[in-house]
């Protein structure tokens, strides 16, 4: 019990301190050099000086969502809702950060290696007891065969994961580091930027084209194929359709200086995919046997970002 109490205060504690950090320090568009060191040196000497107690307790499944998700969608709410276009910019170059970097929590938790990470049976009450989605392992192996490799012959990466997942979204996050904006001003901005207005135009041209194809008299044909896959097909359809493309228009939102209006609608697109995704995680451990779930959150996950709908 007194666990439980120490896991729930530390995480609350953590929450706002982030964000009264985002709140009062201005953001350094990742800039200062020194801050990116002094960051990378406190996560060494917290890694092998802090107990391990005190970092399970940190690196765990609840510090990564409260980092990685939680807070994210706080702050893009009130991006969302106010006047200021520059945070409206910061947090949706954050999605895109954190959307190339794990695909959202999805592809993490979808992971052959998963159970390598953190067990889902109950092994360890101060992190299990969290009430937060489980860990839910796939089949996917094409998809990250390579991480397949490297859990294999250096398992002690694997075991890791959680601490290196965290201290990275808590880079992109903090507003002295500012990574995400980092990424998409080195990265994201000139390497994806031509290839990302490219898909969404394409998209874009043949949205008209799909709406036509499927009308009342042929949906019931695309739906019977997306039902006659399996579960974890099914699952992964859901999460591709609602990164990749929303990736490629945000990264378009971004770097279209006109486009104030598609910035604002893009996170509160990523606000709204995030809870969704919260919601599907947390409810396919006790309903995701049933054949229409996974229907029901590819419906959820078109609407949230179809045009015409909005």
């Amino acid at each position: 019990m007194m666990e439980e109490f120490i896991l729930y205060g530390t995480a609350i504690a953590v929450t706002a301190v982030l964000i009264l950090a985002l709140k009062k320090v201005p953001r350094t568009k990742g800039k200062r050099v020194e801050f990116h060191v002094a960051y990378f040196v406190a996560c060494a000497l917290i890694l092998f000086f802090v107990p391990e107690f005190i970092q399970t307790i940190f690196f765990g499944r609840a510090g990564v969502l409260i980092v990685g998700t939680l807070v994210p969608i706080y702050e893009s709410i009130k991006a969302v809702v106010s006047i200021d276009e520059a945070d409206d910019v910061a947090w949706l170059q954050f999605w895109l950060a954190s959307g190339m970097y794990v695909v959202r929590v999805c592809v993490r938790c979808t992971l052959p290696f998963g159970r390598l990470l953190r067990p889902c049976s109950v092994q360890n009450p101060t992190i299990e007891s969290f009430p937060i989605p489980y860990c839910h392992t796939g089949t996917f192996t094409y998809c990250t065969e390579w991480m397949d490799v490297v859990s294999e012959n250096y398992p002690s990466i694997a075991e890791h994961w959680y601490e290196f997942e965290f201290l990275t979204l808590l880079w992109l996050l903090l507003p002295f580091t500012d990574g995400s904006t980092l990424l998409f001003d080195t990265i994201t901005g000139p390497l994806l930027g031509e290839v990302a207005k490219k898909i969404k135009d394409k998209v874009d041209s043949r949205m008209a084209l799909v709406a036509i194809f499927i009308n009342s008299s042929y949906l019931w044909i695309v739906w019977l194929t997306f039902m006659t896959l399996d579960e974890e097909a099914r699952r992964f359809i859901v999460i591709a359709v609602g990164t990749v493309y929303p990736i490629a228009a945000s990264t378009v939102a971004c770097t279209t200086k006109a486009a104030k209006r598609d910035d604002s609608f893009w996170l509160t697109y990523w606000a709204c995919f995030s809870i969704l995704f919260l919601m599907m995680d947390y409810l396919e451990n006790f309903i995701g046997k049933i054949r229409g779930f996974y229907s029901i959150c590819l419906c959820a996950t078109v609407y949230l970002f179809l045009p015409m709908v909005s």
